[in-house]
């Protein structure tokens, strides 16, 4: 009896400490101080950031301080899971004039491509929210190569809007001599109708010759579809904003 009675003691300790090391992996005990410590708010906010692409403090805090009449529409820059749930009652309409922004990255934005080879730059995270782009930047050592020229095409695939399929946009060849040590620039006009979102975006570097061993970076310079001018701005935190026409 006295055998069984340690075995099982000793059992119960095991399973006790195995208990306490599952705990505390999982962050049990802090998890449960920032319940009694945070109210609803606080932990939503921290867990999802205030102002980003997953701002649910700052809609947390609309929510508080406006007698929205509408559901208004959430706009995000990146591919983040839909935030209407933070506002919406299903007893107000839509309202496609009164629309909130997260994380507005302004009225010009850039995304910087990948080299893949020596001649080919590539990035294939998603654009929201472009109406155009405007311009390519090349960087690099061209100090020896000035008065060269070069020879570029862009390409990208646009995700239609309230449809599943891509359609390919491409620009004609753009030519540009060569005449700063740094940086070639190339103004382009390629715009995005009725877009849901761009990918997949190529630079091919068309001339063969001493200018493609020194570069180093590429970016594409785009213009915002949402141009807050045309909004009356009814509050705004950083780079969110709270917006009427």
């Amino acid at each position: 009896m006295k055998l069984k009675s340690k075995i099982e003691k000793n059992f119960f300790f095991v399973l006790f400490f195995l208990i306490i090391l599952l705990l505390h992996k999982v962050d049990f005990f802090k998890s449960f101080s920032k319940i009694i410590y945070y109210d609803y708010d606080t932990r939503l906010t921290k867990a999802y950031a205030y102002c980003s692409d997953e701002g649910v403090g700052y809609l947390r805090f609309l929510k508080k301080e406006f007698d929205f009449k509408s559901n208004p529409k959430i706009i995000v820059q990146s591919h983040t899971p839909g935030l209407d749930w933070v506002l919406y009652n299903s007893k107000k309409v839509e309202n496609a004039d009164e629309i909130i922004i997260l994380n507005h990255q302004g009225k010009f934005f850039s995304r910087t491509l990948e080299l893949i080879s020596s001649n080919k730059f590539y990035d294939n995270n998603r654009v929201y929210n472009a109406k155009r782009i405007i311009g390519v930047e090349i960087s690099g050592n061209f100090k020896d190569v000035l008065d060269n020229e070069m020879i570029i095409e862009v390409s990208s695939r646009v995700k239609l809007a309230k449809s599943k399929k891509f359609e390919e946009y491409k620009s004609k060849k753009l030519s540009k001599k060569i005449t700063e040590d740094k940086k070639i620039y190339f103004p382009i006009n390629m715009e995005f109708i009725g877009d849901n979102y761009a990918k997949s975006f190529k630079i091919n570097i068309l001339t063969s010759n001493d200018a493609n061993k020194n570069i180093t970076g590429a970016r594409l310079l785009f213009e915002n579809n949402l141009d807050l001018d045309d909004y009356n701005i009814v509050h705004s935190y950083n780079n969110c904003y709270y917006l009427k026409k």
